[in-house]
């Protein structure tokens, strides 16, 4: 039996890969990261190689074969490293480095590949004609210098060279000949094999993931090489033979190093693929042959989903990812979009976007169309995301969207086009609907189509998802108020799967039931929820909700000096329970809780009460009393027994009534600190201190005016305002103690 496809949308899948250095397995390859990364960052050295000269930098951009290659710096400040190598005397190998100036045209700087035996000190090599800034002590006499002008797109560089020892030292630089621009190179995928020895890198890299359905294969050796009739190379998905390709056909291109696979049919969606080509495929001339990949587990990758998040990496004006552009306008969602992922989003009334993409399907089979949207910045109602289903066209059949403005006509489907219309509202929302496929391929095409009369606003689309399913609608609904049911309306549920309901009363309101295709459900209304298992037909599930009896509890202050909370009327349902918390106000503390007229020691002690189980209305009433000690009780401890706040019972020039305020006695307090740093004067204040003060100002003395302090608890405080009349400004505080 076949089994029928599922095509689940696989969210922000990107559709690069990167390019693995992959060396044959009889290949003698002899350098040590070719990749020439740095996991250091700038300045430093690449993994595996020598410093030489200044400077390193990583590659900012994308570099080649998605690595991140190292280039040199300026021409006072230029790179080179070098790495030894284990070789074999006599024996020729073949060199390999991919290399590019970085943000420069063609011909404005070399890169110079040094071969010889490592140097002691002793000996110098000075680049041919280039600045006296290159010169290297790091190789012997016998150093060959391979300068290569480098252009401004990645590019192969090759040669070869006999070993006339074990050990060979290779350098690359950065080499600046006189004229050059000063431009920075990047170097990638350096390799040295024998020339008896095929080397190679893939693309996709093996074990990648997203790769573009319609992606080429590539092959890249270390020399130039040939096809041999015959041979053939195998796309497959597990057991499962794709496509088989001959390497002599159209095909595969071969140019150089560099061959192109180019199979006739595009990838599978989010399918795992592997290659296996024959042995003996490709030769060279120095009759060093490809052994080919007969390993499942050697080239393998995923092909990327269907891309249901509508990612699009290009940004603004690109279309999503393994998506179509149809009509004019992209953007990038700019706030955070549902489910973390970026939506896309159409432009104006005469810049609206829309695009497609082809699917494979089974004829016969349903499938369940789901897409999540929202108009930008919107309420609901402003404008219409359509979703078109059909064969692809061929540019001979027009569909216009009905009753829309005639900037919404696409030639990308055939006749067969149906037409999934939703008004789009302000807030995220999930829009679905079902198609049986007519052929093997299907296209969907999602576009914002304004209708007359609706606001030009985006639509930001997401979570996009296909799949193959008998589909049944369950009707949620509330019967009257008192409360919600969610989700509600249809919710479209596969066959087999299971749904759950969740149903919330408002505040003073219990479920009353719940009626499940007309029959009522006890534990749903115990439990506020209520699961349809194993969906096999459409239904209905019914809410409803009655009103609690509610009691008042009037909760207040009297006087001052704290504060209840909740306060006011409040409402709570019979049989409910409700605390209150009573709080003191610095130097207050609770004096009594009057609950309906009779004190409560117990609240009083603990600062808070509960009504439990409440089944009528209630007051609660708690009042405060002050701490502090007042003027008199502090005269008495401190020797200034009747006398008044303006005498000075101690001689020290400070005022009795100051000292009470400030919780200080003595002379050895500053009764008027200076300012600080930001312009505030503070004064010290006690903690016991009953009465009340003001911060007064005058600017000379005579004439004073009110101005607003600040209480910081244990100090009060006056921010002197910039500008002051005349450049003066007095500040005094006036102290009045409660006797």
């Amino acid at each position: 039996m076949k089994t029928k496809p599922t095509l689940t949308l696989a969210r922000g899948l990107a559709l690069s890969a990167a390019l693995a250095f992959v060396p044959a397995t009889h290949a003698a390859e002899a350098i040590a990261n070719g990749g020439f990364e740095s996991p250091g960052g700038n300045g430093t050295a690449p993994t595996n190689w020598t410093a030489d000269f200044n400077s390193y930098g990583t590659f900012s951009g994308a570099a080649h074969s998605g690595s991140w290659g190292l280039h040199a710096g300026s021409l006072s400040n230029s790179g080179g490293s070098y790495q030894d190598i284990t070789t074999e005397v006599g024996v020729t190998y073949i060199v390999s480095a991919w290399a590019q100036n970085f943000g420069s045209a063609a011909g404005s700087s070399h890169l110079d590949v040094l071969i010889g035996t490592p140097g002691d000190g002793s000996h110098t090599f000075t680049f041919p004609n280039y600045n006296t800034l290159h010169t290297t002590t790091k190789f012997a006499s016998d150093v060959t210098d391979n300068s290569f002008l480098v252009g401004g797109a990645w590019q192969q560089y090759t040669f070869t060279f006999t070993a006339t020892g074990t050990t060979t030292r290779i350098g690359l630089y950065n080499s600046y000949k006189a004229g050059d621009s000063f431009h920075s190179i990047d170097v990638d995928d350096v390799s040295v094999a024998s020339l008896n020895d095929l080397v190679w890198t893939l693309s996709p890299a093996d074990n990648a993931g997203a790769v573009a359905k319609d992606a080429n294969l590539v092959i890249t050796f270390n020399q130039d090489v040939q096809a041999v009739a015959g041979k053939n190379i195998v796309i497959m998905s597990d057991a499962t033979t794709l496509e088989t390709i001959s390497v002599t056909s159209s095909q595969v291109t071969i140019s150089g190093t560099l061959v192109t696979i180019n199979p006739t049919a595009n990838l599978p969606l989010d399918t795992a693929c592997h290659v296996l080509i024959d042995a003996g495929a490709f030769t060279t001339t120095s009759t060093a042959t490809f052994d080919g990949i007969t390993d499942p587990t050697a080239w393998n990758f995923t092909s990327a989903g269907f891309n249901g998040g509508f990612e699009s990496p290009g940004g603004n004006g690109t279309a999503p990812t393994n998506w179509t552009a149809d009509f004019n306008s992209y953007g990038t969602f700019s706030g955070a979009a549902h489910s973390g992922s970026w939506g896309l989003h159409a432009g104006s009334l005469s810049n609206s976007g829309g695009s497609y993409q082809d699917i494979t399907t089974e004829v016969g089979v349903t499938y369940i169309v789901s897409a999540w949207a929202q108009n930008f910045g919107s309420a609901a109602g402003s404008s219409h995301l359509d979703v078109l289903i059909g064969t692809p066209g061929d540019g001979s059949h027009t569909f216009t969207f009905p009753n829309y403005n005639t900037l919404h006509t696409t030639t990308k489907f055939a006749s067969d086009v149906t037409d999934n219309s939703f008004l789009v509202g302000g807030a995220w929302q999930q829009y679905t609907f079902t198609f049986t496929a007519t052929g093997t391929t299907t296209r969907i095409g999602l576009y914002n189509s304004y209708k007359a009369g609706d606001t030009v606003h985006s639509i930001n689309v997401d979570d996009v998802s296909v799949v193959p399913g008998v589909a049944h609608y369950i009707t949620a609904s509330v019967s009257g108020s008192g409360g919600t049911i969610s989700p509600s309306g249809a919710v479209l549920v596969v066959d087999g799967a299971d749904q759950t309901f969740t149903i919330t009363p408002d505040a003073h309101y219990a479920i009353a039931d719940v009626v499940v295709g007309g029959v009522s459900q006890p534990a749903a209304v115990s439990s506020g929820s209520y699961t349809f298992s194993g969906v096999s037909g459409d239904d209905t599930i019914v809410a409803s909700f009655s009103a609690l009896p509610t009691h008042t509890i009037t909760a207040s202050v009297s006087g001052s000096g704290g504060s209840i909370s909740p306060s006011g009327a409040v409402v709570v349902d019979d049989g409910a329970s409700q605390m209150f918390t009573i709080t003191p106000d610095a130097n207050y503390a609770i004096a009594q809780v009057l609950v309906d007229g009779v004190n409560n020691p117990a609240a009083v002690s603990s600062g808070s009460y509960t009504f439990s189980a409440n089944n009528a209305d209630h007051t609660i009433t708690a009042s405060f009393t002050a701490t502090g000690s007042d003027y008199d009780s502090w005269a008495s401890d401190n020797g200034a027994t009747g006398q008044t706040p303006e005498e000075d019972h101690d001689n020290d020039g400070v005022e009795n009534g100051i000292e009470y305020f400030m919780g200080q006695t003595g002379s050895s307090f500053t009764v008027m600190p200076g300012l600080d740093e930001t312009n505030t004067i503070t004064w010290p204040k006690g903690a016991g201190f009953l009465g009340t003060w003001q911060v007064q100002t005058s600017p000379d003395l005579g004439t004073w005016t009110n101005v607003v302090g600040t209480d910081n608890g244990s100090s009060v405080s006056y921010l002197l305002p910039s500008g002051a009349p005349g450049g003066k400004s007095f500040v005094r505080l006036l102290v009045t103690p409660t006797p």
